[in-house]
């Protein structure tokens, strides 16, 4: 079973989790705290300079409304 698949599944059961990533300056680690947020799989702190994360997000066009930085 896919990583994902697992998360959604685990999410779906009982307390909702808060996932904290760091590096939030690789484009990488932003784009998968923005599909975390959006598919409802845990509550997500990006670590890292809010200005770059911001940049990194609309560059990659991830939408972090739901991700505390």
């Amino acid at each position: 079973m896919s990583k994902i698949l697992e998360l959604r599944e685990r999410a779906g059961k009982g307390d909702r989790k808060t996932i904290v990533l760091p590096e939030g300056n690789d484009k990488r680690v932003v784009r998968a705290a923005a599909f975390i947020a959006k598919e409802s799989i845990a509550d997500v702190i990006l670590l890292g300079r809010t200005g770059e994360v911001e940049t990194l997000a609309m560059e990659s066009s991830a939408a972090l409304d739901d991700v505390r930085v």
